[in-house]
């Protein structure tokens, strides 16, 4: 599979982040060096949700 805007490295730094801890937030993907986390939400989990919906929580009304 592939994601928009992440290439292996990135998926590697990804994998490795979550063998040592739950990703919860977007800013964490940035954190790892992904530059544009909310292209990510639709293809992962944040604390184990739909990263889309958390991302749209963020926005009532939108």
């Amino acid at each position: 599979m592939r994601v928009p805007h992440i290439g292996p490295k990135a998926v590697e730094r990804l994998l490795k982040a979550r063998q040592q801890a739950r990703i919860v937030d977007l800013t964490q993907l940035r954190a790892l060096g992904i530059s544009r986390p909310e292209d990510l939400a639709p293809y992962v989990l944040l604390d184990g949700r739909p990263a889309a919906a958390a991302w749209l929580a963020l926005f009532p009304g939108a």
